[in-house]
């Protein structure tokens, strides 16, 4: 569209341009904001003459036999597309018989982030941009929640300060959305909300970049991307591929899952695995081997579907020598795993063992949530429901955690069902957190405006 506006521009202006002698005009378009080198494939235009030139690979275009008179040229290209960012073309002056050249560039991150976030930006910060769409229709998806959280740390006399912050952003009539302010060094887990579907989350690292790429597939008909108790055990799409070195040789006893989901499989002799019943939308599969950081491949899953995914890891440990340890094997409960005793230590928020929990000769889970420090039972729906108190000291349903994975409570439905899983003599822990401490794990107040409620059975 934007091209036809320029080419109907030009084609109005072409009566000013003296047509006698004739000359070139040759120059280069730069990319300085991802790759920071000659940009290719760019359709460079010359609006008055109703002509373009695409830059070859180190950038180049030349427009021949070209009017002595006065141009202008500009450019187009699918980065500037995605940031929705249009540049005025530049003013050209060809000589009687000559040549001019032109420099054309895509503006620096800082320019890009001025546009797009105006104000004063925040030291250590950038902005994150891009796209939700349908996975099964390809179209955008207008109206979809996206957001991550991260933690801050603080060091002062009266010790360390956890402070949680988030952004959220509506994705507009093109399913475009963007994120101003997010840190540049930490690792950010991002995730799109739509009528009831999720997607995500997204991992990514700005690392020093403004500018950040987010693209999101959500699937609106796979019932089990549902953000609903018991909605993955219905998904029917399969990842499967390999795990290999940098060199290309397979990974034995890799663990291979999907971010968000606590299955996981290992690779075999040949480095393959495969993982059955993953829900549709945008997932990140993740790699882990020992002596390697983790690999991470974000894949569009379609629901019914089978996709292949190659996943690289690089050995970066250093290999030391073989220490002999003789001992007795002490098997850690998930819960210990987790870090409980370590997070009980902070006291950032409420905790009670298995012998606490005994104590209260509670019937079932409920029972046990209503003698629990901070939490209250408000009648929703016709159920009573745990709740704490958010913001403006109002009452609000907590993000609920069954063995460190989310289970998702919606009003007064749901509560029942876990409850009913849920038996008070299988409880070996639960953590209690509001809205303010809730650890990074267990954080999904960016989102509902709640504090969360772990509970451990393993």
């Amino acid at each position: 569209m934007r091209v036809v506006a320029i080419l109907t521009l030009g084609a109005l202006a072409m009566n000013s341009v003296t047509a006698f002698a004739q000359g070139r005009i040759e120059g280069t378009v730069f990319d300085s904001l991802v790759t920071r080198a000659p940009l290719r494939g760019a359709m460079v235009l010359l609006v008055e003459r109703g002509r373009y030139a695409t830059t070859n690979e180190r950038g180049r275009f030349v427009f021949d036999s070209v009017p002595e008179g006065q141009y202008t040229v500009g450019f187009l290209h699918p980065v500037l597309d995605s940031l929705d960012v249009y540049l005025a073309p530049v003013r050209v002056d060809m000589p009687h018989s000559g040549r001019a050249t032109v420099a054309l560039a895509i503006p620096s991150p800082a320019t890009i982030y001025a546009a797009l976030c105006p104000g004063k930006r925040d030291a250590e910060t950038g902005v994150l941009i891009g796209r939700v769409r349908d996975v099964e229709a390809g179209m955008p998806v207008p109206g979809a929640m996206v957001g991550t959280s991260w933690t801050e740390y603080a060091l002062s006399a009266a010790g360390r300060e956890d402070r949680r912050f988030g952004l959220t952003a509506t994705s507009d009539g093109q399913g475009a959305f963007r994120l101003c302010g997010v840190p540049l060094q930490l690792m950010l887990d991002v995730r799109a909300y739509a009528s009831g579907f999720t997607a995500g989350p997204l991992r990514l690292v700005l690392d020093d970049r403004l500018l950040g790429h987010a693209n999101i597939a959500v699937s609106l008909r796979d019932s089990a991307a549902r953000d609903t108790v018991g909605a993955r055990s219905t998904a029917t799409a399969t990842l499967r591929g390999t795990v290999r070195d940098r060199s290309g040789r397979a990974v034995r006893d890799a663990i291979v899952g999907v971010l968000d989901d606590p299955r996981t499989v290992r690779t075999d002799a040949s480095g393959a695995f495969r993982l059955d019943g993953v829900p549709a939308g945008t997932r990140t599969l993740e790699a882990r081997a020992i002596g390697a950081p983790p690999a991470t491949l974000a894949i569009d899953v379609r629901a019914h579907q089978e996709h292949v995914a190659e996943l690289t890891i690089s050995k970066s440990a250093q290999a030391l020598s073989p220490v002999l340890i003789v001992g007795r094997m002490a098997v850690r409960s998930m819960m210990e795993r987790s870090g409980f005793s370590d997070r009980r230590r902070r006291g950032f928020g409420a905790f009670f063992t298995a012998d606490e929990i005994a104590e209260l000769n509670a019937f079932d889970l409920g029972g046990v949530l209503q003698r629990m420090r901070g939490v209250s039972s408000t009648l929703l729906g016709g159920e009573l429901v745990p709740t704490l108190r958010g913001g403006h000291g109002q009452r609000c349903v907590p993000n609920f955690f069954l063995d460190g994975v989310p289970i998702p409570v919606d009003g007064g439905h749901g509560f029942g069902d876990l409850s009913s899983w849920v038996r008070a003599d299988a409880i070996r822990g639960i953590e209690v957190y509001p809205t303010s401490t809730v650890p990074p794990e267990f954080d999904r107040s960016t989102f509902t405006g709640c504090g969360s409620i772990v509970i451990w059975t393993r």
